[in-house]
Order: C-alpha cells, then sequence, then structure tokens
C-alpha cells in the first residue's frame, strides 16, 4: 500500500488532477496467482469540513436584537423568496447520486436562529420538505467575546440523489417565526459535496463509483469500494462549488464588487479584447493610412458601373447571346475600378478579348453586374475562363476580389 500526498494521475483530460482534494492510496497484492481474484477495500481518509476562509470580523454593539448583519457573498443559485413568503430559498447541483452534501452556515448575529428546509427537485414549505434543521448558537455571551461570527456545519438527511437540492431558510424568533424571509446579507450558507473516486487504468480516468460515509465529528471520510482485480487506487474529492452573481443587482450591492474583483477583472478584460478585435477586423486600415497621409488632395472618385451593360461585339452580324453576371465579395477593400478583361474559350471557337468597364468604372463590393456579350456564332460547350484586371485603380481600387461568375447560354438555357 503506498499513500501518495497528490494526485499523480493529472495528465487525464476529464479530471486534470482538480477533483481531488484528498491524499491518494494505491493497494495492491501483487501479480502472482492473483489476477483472478477480486478487492473490497473500507478506508477511512482525513478530510476537512466547512470554510476554506475564515469571514470578515466587525464588531457590533450587542442590543435587545443581537448583533447586525455582517453581508456575504451567497452561494449557489439564490432564487430569492418562492412559494412560502417566510423563507429565503437556494439552489445547489448535485452531481451523482453516491455523493454526500455537506451544508455549512455561517451568520454573525448570534442571538438569530435558522430553520434550514430541504427538498430535493422542488422548493420546500413547512409542510413538505425531506429534512429540517434548527440551527442556533448555543452560548450567545461567549460567541460574543470570541467576536467571530458563528457557524454550523452538518449533512442533512436526505436520500442520495443526483439533481438539484433546493433549500429553503426561515429566522426563528423567540416565540414563533417571523413573518418575513430573512436576508442573505445576514447569513452565509455553503454547499460542498463529497466523494470518492477510484481510478480506471483502462478508460484513465477517475469513476465515482465508491460509497461514502461521512464522520463530521472525527473529519473524515469513510470510502467502501469494489475492484475486480487486487489492484486498486482511491482517491476523496471535496468540492465546494463557486460563488454566484446576480448581474442585475451587482451595482446594487457594493460588496459583491469587492468579494468577486477577480471574476469583474476577467469579464472587464474579456470585454476590451471582443471590442479591440471588432475595430480590428472592421476597420479598413489601408483607407485610413490614405486619409491621413500627406497626399492632402484626394484621389478623383470614379463613376460606377452601370448595373446592365453590353459587351459591343467585335463582328457583325451578331445574333448569338450569352448572358454574364459577375458577384464582387463582400469582404472590405474588394471592390475596384481597375479595368477588367476576359475571354471565353469553347469547344466551337473562342471569344474576342472582352473589357468589362472601359472606362475604369467602379465594381463595388458585395455588387452584382449583369452582361449581354453578343457574339456571331456559338462558342459550343464553355470549357475555359480567362480574367483578369490591370491594377490601375488606385489605392484599394487597385485589388479584386472576385466572388463568382456565371456564363449562361440564351439560347439553349444553359449555364
Amino acid at each position: 500500500m503506498v499513500l501518495m500526498d497528490r494526485n499523480i494521475f493529472s495528465w487525464n483530460e476529464s479530471t486534470f488532477g482538480q477533483n481531488i482534494t484528498t491524499p491518494v492510496i494505491s493497494f495492491s497484492l501483487g501479480s502472482q496467482g492473483l489476477d483472478t481474484c477480486s478487492l473490497q477495500l473500507d478506508l477511512s481518509i482525513p478530510v476537512a469540513f466547512g470554510l476554506t476562509d475564515e469571514p470578515r470580523r466587525h464588531r457590533r454593539a450587542l442590543d435587545g436584537r443581537g448583533f447586525g448583519g455582517t453581508q456575504f457573498s451567497d452561494n449557489g443559485t439564490d432564487v430569492g423568496s418562492g412559494i412560502d413568503s417566510t423563507m429565503t430559498y437556494h439552489a445547489f447541483d448535485v452531481p451523482a447520486a453516491t455523493t454526500v452534501v455537506v451544508m455549512h452556515l455561517s451568520w454573525w448575529d448570534h442571538a438569530a436562529a435558522y430553520r434550514v428546509f430541504f427538498r430535493q427537485g422542488a422548493l420546500p414549505t413547512e409542510e413538505l420538505y425531506d429534512d429540517m434543521e434548527t440551527v442556533m448558537e448555543e452560548d450567545v455571551v461567549l460567541a460574543w467575546h470570541r467576536e467571530t461570527g458563528s457557524s454550523r456545519t452538518w449533512i442533512p438527511n436526505i436520500e442520495r440523489r443526483r439533481g438539484k437540492l433546493y433549500v429553503g431558510i426561515q429566522t426563528r424568533g423567540s416565540q414563533t417565526f417571523l413573518h418575513n424571509a430573512p436576508s442573505a446579507d445576514d447569513y452565509k450558507l455553503r454547499a460542498s459535496t463529497v466523494s470518492c473516486m477510484s481510478w480506471k487504468y483502462t478508460p484513465e480516468q477517475w469513476d465515482n463509483d465508491c460509497g461514502v460515509i461521512l464522520d463530521s465529528s472525527e473529519s473524515a471520510m469513510r470510502c467502501n469500494c469494489s475492484f475486480p482485480k487486487p489492484e486498486a487506487v482511491i482517491g476523496g474529492s471535496v468540492h465546494f462549488p463557486p460563488n454566484s452573481i446576480d448581474f442585475d443587482k451587482i451595482f446594487g450591492n457594493p460588496e459583491s464588487l469587492t468579494e468577486n474583483d477577480k471574476v469583474f477583472y476577467v469579464l472587464i478584460g474579456e470585454w476590451a479584447l471582443y471590442l479591440l478585435l471588432m475595430i480590428i477586423l472592421n476597420v479598413d486600415f489601408r483607407r485610413l493610412r490614405e486619409k491621413i497621409g500627406n497626399d492632402s488632395t484626394p484621389p478623383k472618385r470614379k463613376s460606377q458601373l452601370e448595373q446592365l451593360s453590353v459587351l459591343p461585339p467585335d463582328r457583325m452580324p451578331a445574333s448569338y447571346l450569352y448572358h454574364i453576371t459577375v458577384t464582387t465579395g463582400s469582404m472590405f477593400g474588394a471592390g475596384t475600378s481597375a479595368r477588367i478583361g476576359f475571354q471565353l474559350f469553347g469547344s466551337k471557337s473562342k471569344s474576342a478579348v472582352k473589357t468589362l468597364n472601359p472606362g475604369g468604372e467602379s465594381l463595388l463590393r458585395g455588387g452584382a453586374y449583369d452582361f449581354i456579350m453578343p457574339v456571331k456564332q456559338p462558342l459550343g460547350h464553355l470549357e475555359l475562363l480567362h480574367i483578369w484586371h490591370d491594377n490601375t485603380g488606385g489605392g484599394d481600387a487597385a485589388s479584386w476580389f472576385l466572388r463568382e461568375i456565371i456564363v449562361k447560354d440564351v439560347q439553349t438555357d444553359r449555364t
């Protein structure tokens, strides 16, 4: 048996070594004649429950109502007040049926008492719930002298099931329950999920197939696993769900800005990078350089090409017609004012060299232009198209991006 402080199986893409938080235990009986034996292990692994960070302390005066609340960020999905107006609801995701949920409630008002209701798949009420726990400070005066917040960690007595776990918190008065739901600023509710994992050599991944029993008094987790071979690797996972952020109420709660500053820095950086990339991808820098260049006299803008043009025939009579459609690309700088020439080759003959815009008329980006080309005799089956431009447009109008060109025989209606 070998005990390792860290997870050595951290290369796998499904784990990255992040879901194993306890020491890893490797156990093997050897390989001499024991390949057909199975293995049943019952191990105890130390684990830490509760909060991973200390709540901030603010000394306050003791009055008839006890201490005022200290504002914390809320964990899980805060669903607010639901069907019961005396409860504040929270929701947590349970990843697997073998996972044990550990609840941790901390509050500053030592005189306060809470009733915590649990229900799986639906919001709990005073009549319908799976488990209920009363949480209060046992010795209020001693807690006040400690100058720290009160806290309680426990395991709810609920059925282990994957899905959504809803938690309702209700403030308990001295005689009766208060009619208003408690504010999430007065307490901090956290949930951690604890599970035992076994390493599978064939798929090379951790599997959540071990039974787990928690002993919060001893701060230990007990793993019960079965293996088909006399070798096993077992580790424990304690996962604290991250803080949730309600962006609709973020500016009304200044504390959330300071408690989650790294998250906001990342979001602001992503938005700034997104805006910068949008500017870079959408600005025509070649045209911008021309505008701010030393040449103060702007180039003379040429006229645009007509949407429909007739290419003059080289010989008469020319009664056979071809319909040519030229489409320019839609990206920046795709248009041109350079002269464009082409020549068609068919199985019977070829056309003369034609010019689409003899005067250098501009073809705009994203534009479609139609041309009628009369010829003396049919070219036959079209086999080759040779098209070019002479780069005389100037600036970004010298280049040209041709998206497509379609040649159609008007007589046979074939393209």
